[in-house]
């Protein structure tokens, strides 16, 4: 449908769709918004990692990746984006079969380590903060290729449904791959390190530090690629949700394309200069932010699956629950003096409750009021059927 209707960003499906300004207009404001502080996490990341391994001072983490990634991606733009992020993948698994490699030597190979390990072992954290963090991870890899606006920017680029199958499993086994190098890790570095190491996820940097030296430089390579790769997609979605959802809708509706390149580029300045400004701070909430930004997406999911599968599906339903989602979450996350009502394995659970009332209101609305026109729905189903049989 993207490429039959020409979007380019989330809003340009949702605002059609639905027929919404309201859902075009504040869904392009809010992911704006919501994505400064997510791609600013990169730059806390690098920061930290080059202060404590590196010796370097944090500021000059910060600086490194804000700035080289706002260079080549104000000056590429999404093919600079997809280059770099193939060359960082690959960085990304190399590391992960040397870290494999040297810490399963390091334990004597894989039939000790199996041998050595305890038959059970149970971490009972209170730390709920991350935990919550991890299972709303679990939720947003699910939803954030769907509903993350840098996302849906890259897979529009996408020359047809055959590259994007094809991309679909490259994806998932480089997920799976990863899993299985990170539970190895995990596993050598608790017979290495021992299982008292507090924060947990200190392991295994410690391991390698002790047994594998030479992989903590490549790491700290790891985490700035991972950094860019997030920040340099979401600044080319923003400056799209800026260009065409803005500026091109509401504000110079006959602006050239040369003229919105430009203003394009500078707000990308503007953004990186907001990042780093963010990331000086070392705000003891950016966890928060990206937890927030978490919650913000996730309540795209009802509109955009019931909108799809669902002829009953209305106007009001989405942009009411929508935005009562958003509200709750966003309360929750920062206001309220109690948890929300809903909890995941003992820890707050801000977006599932929010995501769960928006999901009530959707279709509680949906079904006393009048669905989206039929004509209007049969010009998305007409594309989505003929793709379908192809």
């Amino acid at each position: 449908m993207g490429k039959t209707f020409k979007y380019t960003t989330p809003q340009d499906f949702y605002g059609d769709f639905y027929q919404s300004e309201f859902l075009r207009l504040l869904g392009a404001i809010g992911s704006i918004i919501f994505l400064i502080p997510y791609y600013a996490s990169n730059a806390v990341a690098m920061g930290f990692i080059l202060e404590r391994f590196a010796g370097l001072p944090y500021v000059w983490g910060v600086l490194i990746l804000v700035v080289f990634t706002v260079a080549y991606t104000t000056y590429g733009g999404m093919r600079a984006v997809i280059y770099t992020d193939v060359l960082q993948g690959v960085v990304l698994l190399l590391f992960g079969f040397a870290a494999v490699f040297a810490l399963l030597n390091a334990v004597g190979g894989y039939t000790k380590l199996m041998v050595d390990l305890q038959p059970k072992y149970t971490i009972h954290g209170q730390d709920w903060a991350a935990y919550g963090l991890f299972l709303g991870w679990v939720l947003f890899m699910f939803s954030h290729p769907l509903t993350m606006s840098d996302r849906m920017t890259r897979m529009y680029t996408i020359r047809g449904l055959d590259a994007f199958r094809t991309n679909v499993l490259l994806t998932g086994g480089s997920i799976l791959m990863m899993v299985l190098f990170f539970i190895f890790l995990g596993m050598a570095s608790q017979k290495l390190v021992g299982p008292g190491i507090k924060p947990n996820d200190n392991a295994i940097l410690m391991a390698m530090q002790q047994h594998a030296p030479w992989l903590m430089a490549w790491f700290v390579v790891v985490v700035w690629a991972c950094g860019m790769s997030t920040m340099d997609s979401g600044l080319v979605g923003a400056d799209a949700m800026l260009s065409k959802d803005i500026i091109r809708r509401y504000i110079k509706p006959d602006i050239s394309d040369a003229q919105l390149v430009r203003i394009g580029r500078w707000a990308m300045v503007v953004f990186g200069l907001l990042a780093i400004w963010i990331a000086l701070q070392r705000p003891p909430g950016i966890w928060a932010l990206v937890r927030l930004v978490v919650m913000y997406h996730m309540q795209f999911l009802p509109m955009l699956i019931l909108g799809l599968y669902w002829r009953r599906a209305s106007k009001l339903g989405a942009e009411v629950g929508w935005i009562v989602g958003v509200a709750l979450g966003t309360y929750y996350t920062f206001w309220s003096p109690t948890p929300p009502p809903i909890n995941v394995g003992g820890a707050p659970a801000p977006g599932f409750f929010a995501l769960l009332v928006n999901t009530i209101l959707f279709v509680g609305i949906s079904l006393v009021v009048s669905p989206l026109p039929r004509e209007h729905r049969a010009k998305f189903e007409r594309v989505w059927e003929g793709r379908s049989s192809a």
